[in-house]
């Protein structure tokens, strides 16, 4: 049976522990906009590069934007990770077939609903971006060091993790990061 059960009563040698993974920079910048939209300043940031450039170098507003490595420690590594894709129907596809391998029952997807964001909070993600890509393309040395370092473990992590993923794999023993990571270090 799956029950979800907090973070401290977790026993990493017997618990089977999934989530979804998101690219870290893209991360960053929906957690920024988020965190703008929230507060009604997606016009006021779109408008105003002096706010653009200081949030440049803001890593994070809230629990939405903390790295992955800050918030889980050395757990990244024994976490099943799912990367997510832009195409929900696969994410869908490979969330049923890890709980399917566990021997979960299908679940009823809520279709119906659908998070697609606000056009301003669309905008103001894709002014982050450039930003971030024109700064990457001075040699990051715009952009903070401090979130560098940040993310750079998260991204080192995903690469690791889209790398031994195998979405088209039949069985999530063959999709996984973790058995393709379990194998190398037997």
């Amino acid at each position: 049976m799956w029950l979800p059960i907090p973070w401290s009563n977790i026993d990493w040698k017997n618990d089977h522990v999934f989530s979804h993974i998101l690219e870290p920079v893209k991360r960053r910048h929906k957690a920024v906009a988020e965190r703008l939209f929230m507060f009604g300043l997606c016009d006021q940031y779109i408008n105003d590069s002096n706010l653009q450039e200081c949030l440049e170098h803001s890593m994070m507003f809230d629990q939405h934007g903390e790295s992955y490595s800050t918030r889980y420690g050395t757990a990244c590594n024994l976490i099943d990770w799912i990367p997510l894709q832009s195409d929900n129907d696969v994410n869908v596809t490979l969330t049923e077939a890890l709980l399917s391998d566990s021997g979960f029952i299908k679940i009823a997807w809520d279709y119906g609903y659908s998070h697609t964001g606000e056009d301003i909070k669309r905008q103001t993600e894709k002014i982050l971006e450039s930003r971030w890509n024109q700064a990457q393309c001075l040699g990051g040395t715009q952009l903070s060091e401090w979130i560098q370092n940040e993310l750079q473990q998260d991204i080192d992590l995903y690469k690791n993790i889209t790398q031994s993923f195998d979405s088209s794999a039949k069985s999530w023993h063959d999709i996984t990061w973790l058995k393709k990571k379990h194998d190398l270090s037997n």
